[in-house]
């Protein structure tokens, strides 16, 4: 995905989700279909919380503050951590992946906030994501914020953000 084709597919993402849960009822939201499942705002909470826990690198790398982790000198094994994350996150991808605990839905959520938020959310993505490539930044190697080992390029970071949104969109809309 080119820089272009990305902004438009998170842009796209984002209106998909105001058009098919903005008019829902807050408490619709909040049901779970099966025990085991989530609901529609866990999974667009769940988003919240992931891209979020980005936020923070992506500010160091534009404000010069960020080291490239030991690893990510490594570029086969950046490249290669991106890759495999990238195709676990595919909506094509349907086997379950468990997801880690600092990604996990709040336990109480406000239905009522879930859209603004999500949409603020995608705001600051894509501010990060427009500021970093005018740097000529999105080649910088970061750590995933689950794990110092597991470190991928910036473009790829962004990749996986799209297709991972798009795959919980999907299961979000499959609740209704």
């Amino acid at each position: 995905m080119e820089q272009e084709s990305l902004t438009s597919k998170i842009n796209s993402l984002s209106q998909e989700v105001k058009a098919t849960f903005s008019n829902m009822e807050p408490s619709k939201m909040l049901v779970k279909p099966v025990d085991g499942t989530w609901s529609i705002a866990e999974h667009l909470e769940h988003l919240i919380a992931f891209n979020s826990s980005f936020f923070p690198m992506f500010q160091k790398v534009i404000d010069g503050q960020w080291k490239t982790p030991l690893l990510g000198k490594m570029g086969f094994l950046a490249a290669w951590f991106g890759d495999m994350i990238y195709k676990a996150a595919l909506p094509s991808n349907t086997k379950k992946i468990k997801t880690f605990a600092i990604w996990e839905p709040q336990v109480s959520i406000d239905a009522d906030e879930i859209i603004v938020r999500f949409m603020a959310n995608q705001q600051e993505l894509m501010h990060y994501y427009d500021t970093l490539g005018k740097a000529g930044k999105l080649g910088t190697v970061i750590h995933s914020p689950a794990g110092k080992r597991v470190v991928y390029p910036l473009d790829k970071v962004f990749k996986i953000i799209a297709v991972h949104e798009e795959r919980h969109i999907q299961a979000a809309q499959r609740v209704c």
